[in-house]
Parts: C-alpha cells; sequence; structure tokens
C-alpha cells in the first residue's frame, strides 16, 4: 500500500510541477528578474524529489536507540553500490528543499528591504546563490553515506523489528541509520557526529528562515502604517503568504516529522511503527508543493485555469498578479523596474 501510494504521488507531483514550471517559463512577466529562476530552481528540485522518490521508495523504522531510513533491493536492476546512492541522493534532497526555503526568504527579504542588494541575485551570483542548496544536500548526503552507514552491531539489533514492522530480511534492504547507544550504554560517536552535521543543517536553516520571515512580517506591517500604494500593501502581503505556505509544507510534512524521527531515538523515546507516518508525508509533499503559486498568483491561477478550459473564480478583492512587482524587483540586468 505505501508504496502504490508512494508511486501515485510522485506521479501526480511531476505532473503538477511540470504545468507549473511551464507557466514560470511561459506567463511570469519578463520584468520578473531573478526570482523567477529561483521559483524554476524550487520546481525542478520538486519533480527531481518526486523521481527520487518513486525510484527508491525509501521506509523508515524507529525502534529503541536507533532509527533506520532503507529501500527494499528486491527486484532492483541496479547494483548494491547504486541503489547506496540513491539512498544517499534522496536524503541529501531534504538538505536542497530546507536550503532552498531559506534562500527564497533571504530574496523577499531583500526585495521589501529596497537597499540595492538584490543586486548580489544578479549574473553569474545568481549561481552562486544555486550552488548553496546543492552543495548543502551534497553535504548532508556524505554525512549520511559515511556517518550512518549500518554495520553488523546495527543490523542485529534492528533485525527483529524490521520482520515484524515491515517483514523484510535484512539482507535485502540498502540500509542507512543511526544507532546511538546500545542497551549497555556503549555510545556510536560516528553515528553521533553525522547527525550532527544533519542537525547544525536544519538548525542553521530554520534560523535564517525565521530570521527573515520576522523582519519580512515587520517591513509589511510598516507598508500598512505608513499609508504605502494599495498596491504595494497587497503584493507584498500575497508574496510573503505565498512563500510562508511554501515553506511550511515541507516544515510540516517533511522536516518535522523527520527530526522527530531522528532525535527522539537519542532519548530512547521508542516511537515504533508510528515512524511509518514520515513515510506518507514525505511521499505527499512535493505533490502539495507547487499549489501555493498556482493558487495565489494571479497569472499562474489564470493561465492553470485556461489550460483546464474553466473560468477563473471571481473574488471581491483580487489577488496581486506577478506584473505588479515590477516596482519591487530589479530585473536581470540590474535595472529597476
Amino acid at each position: 500500500m505505501q508504496s502504490a501510494f508512494q508511486i501515485f504521488s510522485s506521479i501526480i507531483s511531476i505532473l503538477s510541477n511540470s504545468i507549473l514550471l511551464l507557466l514560470i517559463c511561459y506567463k511570469s512577466p519578463k520584468k520578473l528578474g531573478s526570482y523567477k529562476y529561483l521559483m524554476m530552481f524550487f520546481t525542478i528540485h520538486s519533480m527531481f524529489f518526486s523521481l527520487m522518490e518513486v525510484t527508491t521508495r525509501v521506509h523508515v523504522l524507529s525502534y529503541g536507540t536507533c532509527f533506520l531510513v532503507f529501500m527494499n533491493r528486491q527486484g532492483s536492476i541496479f547494483p548494491y553500490e547504486i541503489d547506496m546512492m540513491f539512498l544517499c541522493i534522496i536524503c541529501g534532497c531534504c538538505g536542497v528543499t530546507m536550503y532552498i526555503s531559506a534562500i527564497h526568504f533571504i530574496f523577499r527579504y531583500w526585495a521589501i528591504e529596497r537597499k540595492g542588494r538584490l543586486r548580489y541575485f544578479k549574473g553569474y551570483r545568481l549561481i552562486f546563490w544555486l550552488m548553496i542548496p546543492i552543495l548543502i544536500g551534497f553535504i548532508w548526503g556524505i554525512s549520511v553515506y559515511l556517518g550512518l552507514s549500518v554495520d553488523e552491531t546495527t543490523v542485529a539489533y534492528m533485525r527483529s523489528s524490521m520482520k515484524m514492522g515491515y517483514g523484510y530480511e535484512m539482507e535485502d534492504l540498502v540500509l542507512v541509520g543511526a544507532f546511538y547507544y546500545s542497551p549497555n550504554k556503549i555510545v556510536f560517536y560516528r553515528n553521533l557526529a553525522g547527525m550532527l552535521v544533519v542537525a547544525l543543517i536544519m538548525t542553521s536553516s530554520a534560523i535564517i528562515i525565521i530570521y527573515c520571515g520576522v523582519r519580512i512580517f515587520r517591513k509589511i506591517r510598516k507598508l500598512h502604517k505608513k499609508g504605502s500604494a494599495r498596491v504595494t500593501k497587497r503584493l507584498q502581503t500575497q508574496l510573503y503568504k505565498a512563500l510562508v505556505v511554501q515553506t511550511i509544507l515541507p516544515v510540516s510534512l517533511v522536516f518535522f516529522p523527520l527530526a522527530l524521527f531522528f532525535f527522539l531515538p537519542l532519548l530512547h523515546i521508542d516511537i515504533g511503527m508510528y515512524s511509518q507516518i514520515a513515510n506518507f508525508t514525505v511521499a505527499i509533499y512535493p505533490t502539495l508543493e507547487p499549489l501555493p503559486l498556482l493558487i495565489i498568483i494571479d497569472d499562474y491561477r489564470n493561465g492553470f485555469c485556461r489550460f483546464l478550459h474553466i473560468e477563473t473564480i471571481i473574488v471581491k478583492k483580487p489577488r496581486v498578479r506577478l506584473s505588479q512587482i515590477q516596482p519591487e524587483i530589479p530585473t536581470i540586468s540590474g535595472t529597476t523596474n
């Protein structure tokens, strides 16, 4: 059932994100600037995440002071080393997702701050920003491979739980995970070091998001108090709401469940088969990711409705069109619209 759900969610995700990518490419105003490419990067990553999800059909299991992330190799056409690489890549995708969200918040904060710092997203500098999440994902994946690869002690400790929970034999699986300490209090420092890297990545990205999010909220409130143009106030509020929703989705569906799954075993809190909830939330996340832009932003919502040959729902207070952001976001060439 879980594998069927993962396949179904991945197919829907790839289709919906493909539509959103086309809308970003062809329905965004020409003067949108670098933000268009950040949105495209986020969308492409969601599609890649879904592709890796359907390829690995990854599972999780927690027991005692240990957790495992694994994929079943039965029927796999790839050698063990390739399957292990796929498993590490999908783990690294979590770090990529978190840091893409963080960079989006940095961009929106600098845009509403209007101190000219958006020039750092121009030209070749944009490539630097796009490389940061990829580098973070690489560090996450390498940390998983070097710090969280399992040994015979972990296999022996989890064998009965795996058989009871999934009916799998350990020899049929590709496994990574952390065994923090044994029942006789032997600490496994290599696993702790690997999880320390993961924790630092999650914490640093969360700090960036919270800091920029609070500053953006305060700036929007000042726009209202200063009596700024209605379009400007509505614009910044709408973009902020879309960004907040796009951040809540990975936090609530990916990082919060995984954080509990990662760190509760450190406290010897056994969640057992409840850890499977993370399987479903991670699988459904890429399917929901394109919805904020498709629903909130007029240009994309109207384009999507025309694609479906239906009329756009008319509301009393129309949502902001992306074409209205021209005074706020500089173009790629560096001029202010």
